[in-house]
């Protein structure tokens, strides 16, 4: 296994992204150490090598998985991500572009691209290790998850969890499409124009101090629902971002917190109704806001009442505040969102799938979804 010289600490994405990428290197190249010294002790000892030293397949998947963790975390970075990930370790090319495809089918455009690979190439199936047993299956298999301090909740069952990531549940589709179609005038010759200018004149670091003064500004959010979730935990790493941040970070223009060994992590009312086992509901399109659930479209709500803003400062603030945060974000997914409109045949059931693939490996808090029909699906749309 190969591990280039831009590996492990020295990567241009965020520091909590490049966390993610450094970490499961880090994890391949010491389980390729001890498969390696487990297998000289054997044949200093007369005996056949029990295990092989961890190959692509391993890598792949490990890598792929932790490729998975970093996009849900940061959608608008699918690109450097994925190419940081293949700079780290080239021999885990095929395993990214196999398990991030997976995930986010919606994406496979722009994935496969920023992997070097042509958009219309699938990569050959890969063949598992004979260290590793492997059941095969229709979907590339996932490397083990990340340990981390938040427990996966299950609580959706595989079924329903795989109907709402292909859009299957979506019983109001003819309204829907209708504030869709109003949604896309407004999206193509107000919102994007506007956010492809904002890219164009700020420069990226303006845009990272904008992006992070927005983020720091959605704490309280955050931090009220890590409580609710009780996610005591988290609760506590996003009070230290918040104070971090807002004093030695300029008011959160700058994310020393992230420096400081307090990664970001989501968290929003939808999010804590699902931890209880509230279930989503029919997919619904909002007028302005774009895709979400019943479920998700109350948190929606629920987070806005819980924001303290609105509370002391004036309603024009307010509403520049929210159109701000609105253009900042369109901005980061120009370039997915292009892609996609113009890779699908029905770009309302496209995004609808890519929006439901994001969201659930939000609520798994960075854990994909069952999507084996998934690709299917888009191929057909393709």
């Amino acid at each position: 296994m190969t591990v280039t010289g831009t590996a492990l600490g020295q990567s241009p994405l965020p520091a909590d992204i490049a966390a993610i990428i450094d970490g499961a290197a880090r994890d391949a190249l010491s389980q390729t150490r001890r498969d390696r010294q487990v297998d000289g002790q054997l044949r200093a000892a007369g005996l056949p090598p029990g295990v092989a030293p961890a190959d692509a397949t391993y890598t792949g998947d490990l890598m792929g998985a932790a490729v998975v963790e970093a996009i849900a975390r940061r959608p608008d970075l699918i690109r450097p991500i994925v190419a940081q990930a293949i700079d780290v370790i080239p021999e885990a090319r095929q395993g990214v572009v196999s398990n991030a495809t997976a995930a986010f089918p919606g994406f496979a455009g722009t994935i496969r691209s920023a992997a070097g690979i042509s958009p219309a190439t699938t990569p050959a199936p890969m063949t598992p290790s004979p260290a590793i047993a492997v059941t095969p299956a229709p979907a590339p298999v996932s490397a083990p998850p990340r340990t981390t301090d938040t427990a996966v909740r299950s609580t959706e069952s595989p079924r329903a969890a795989t109907l709402a990531a292909v859009g299957e549940d979506d019983p109001w589709e003819g309204f829907n499409r209708g504030v869709f179609a109003v949604n896309d005038v407004v999206d193509r010759y107000l919102l994007a124009p506007i956010a492809t200018g904002y890219g164009w004149i700020m420069p990226d670091p303006a845009q990272r101090a904008v992006r992070n003064l927005f983020a720091n500004a959605m704490s309280p959010v955050v931090f009220a629902n890590d409580l609710l979730q009780f996610e005591f935990r988290d609760a506590g790493i996003t009070l230290s971002r918040l104070i971090a941040n807002s004093t030695m970070g300029i008011g959160g223009l700058f994310d020393v917190a992230s420096d400081m060994g307090l990664p970001a992590h989501q968290a929003d009312f939808g999010q804590t109704l699902y931890s209880h086992g509230v279930e989503s509901g029919p997919y619904l399109v909002l007028p302005l806001l774009g895709p979400s659930t019943v479920r998700d479209g109350v948190g929606l709500g629920v987070d806005m009442l819980l924001h303290p803003f609105p509370y002391f400062l004036p309603t024009p603030v307010n509403m520049g505040i929210t159109g701000g945060r609105t253009v900042v974000r369109r901005e980061e997914l120009i370039e997915p969102l292009d892609e996609l409109r113009e890779s699908s045949l029905d770009y309302y059931a496209a995004l609808r799938s890519a929006w439901r693939q994001d969201r659930t490996v939000r609520l798994h808090k960075g854990q994909p979804a069952d999507t084996r029909n998934v690709n299917e699906i888009f191929d057909k749309m393709e």
